[in-house]
Parts: structure tokens; sequence; C-alpha cells
């Protein structure tokens, strides 16, 4: 289990565990707080913001019990679809967490760890993964950096949270949702002019806001 700063500095390396179905995430990381592994209670200060994706969702009173501040993304709880407030939530998480991902993506890069581990190998495995992370946090350079955009960015995506989205608005509007689809063959010359055309750095600022 990888724990990472926003930059996808790699504080904590964790592991392996075996997995199953009682042993996920969520058990995993109670384990690691109640035995306190690595000294993480030493380096988790109270009102920390802790970002988990929902597989952590059991441990979330362990956390919030010493204090932290725990973010993961919304659940369906029976309903076909998010509204928009808890869509834009889950995609808050994400814009934060991708480095997590990101992180484990340069532990693949290193060719043993991409592929099958070997049996044999597995009673060194732990201290084969603190190596690596600790050749990464030491010479490759951080997944995300600050930026004087970050504040300019953050500011406009909560601006946008509660806008309802305009094409349900349109389907709704027009009772598009229960009708069946009657689909039509198009060429694709005759709609080409509709498309905008944007640039780069306006698809970054106002479509995917900061991210390419």
């Amino acid at each position: 289990m990888l724990i990472v700063s926003t930059t996808g500095y790699i504080i904590a390396c964790i592991g392996p565990f075996l997995s199953n179905y009682s042993n996920n995430d969520a058990s995993i990381m109670q384990n690691i707080l109640h035995r306190n592994t690595d000294g993480i209670s030493n380096w988790l200060n109270e009102d920390d913001v802790i970002v988990v994706d929902r597989g952590f969702r059991d441990c979330v009173n362990a956390m919030e019990d010493l204090g932290l501040n725990v973010v993961f993304p919304p659940f369906l709880n029976g309903r076909k679809q998010f509204t928009t407030t808890a869509a834009n939530q889950s995609r808050f998480v994400t814009k934060v967490r991708w480095v997590v991902e990101a992180a484990n993506g340069r532990i693949k890069q290193f060719k043993f760890l991409a592929n099958t581990v070997a049996n044999s190998s597995l009673p060194h495995l732990e201290q084969y993964l603190s190596i690596v992370c600790s050749i990464i946090n030491r010479y490759r350079p951080p997944i995300k950096t600050s930026s004087i955009q970050d504040t300019v960015i953050a500011d406009q995506m909560i601006s946008l949270r509660n806008q309802k989205k305009n094409f349900e608005a349109f389907l709704q509007k027009n009772n598009l949702k229960k009708t069946s689809s009657t689909w039509e063959m198009i060429d694709h010359s005759d709609i080409l002019h509709e498309f905008p055309i944007m640039t780069e750095d306006e698809i970054i600022n106002n479509i995917t806001l900061g991210t390419l």
C-alpha cells in the first residue's frame, strides 16, 4: 500500500499484503493504524486531509477517530446515476488522487515489478519495493508541482460544482430521456463546421481545468 503526498512523493510503502475478500484495502488500513505500522501515527497530524478511493469506506470511521479529515468519492446508494453535485464531487477527488495512480505507474516502470513476481522472491519483496520507492523519491521529479494557476483552477472548479449539466437539461426539457432513439446516417463533412476549433491552452483552462 502506497501513501503519497499531493506531489507524488512516496511517504510510505507498506506491504505486500495477502488480498482477498476479507483482507481488502479497508481492513489493511485498519491494521496499519492499529499496529502503528512504520510509526504512521507519528507523522499524521490532527486535521490532515486523507484522500482515498471507495475501497476504504469501511475504515473511514477509524481514520476520523484519529482526527483525520477523510475525503472519498460518493456512492450511488441505489440511484441509477449521480446528481450533478455528487458527480462533480467524485471528479474533485479524482483531481487530487490521480497522483497515487501515477506513483504506482512509476513503480511498474521497473521491469522486475512490471511482471509477475516469482514466489521465490516474495520473502524479499518488501525490501525490493522500499528500494524502488527510495530511488523514485531521490531521482525522479515531482509528479505535480504547485503553480500560480492552482488557486485559479480550484476557484473555477468550485464555482462550477453545482452548475446543472446543459446536455442533461436539454434532454429533460425535450423529454428525450423517455423516448426511444432514432438513428440517422450522416456525413462527417456536414457537421465538421459545428465543432469549435480550440487551442491546447483553451482546452486545459476551460474544459479539463488543468489536466491534459
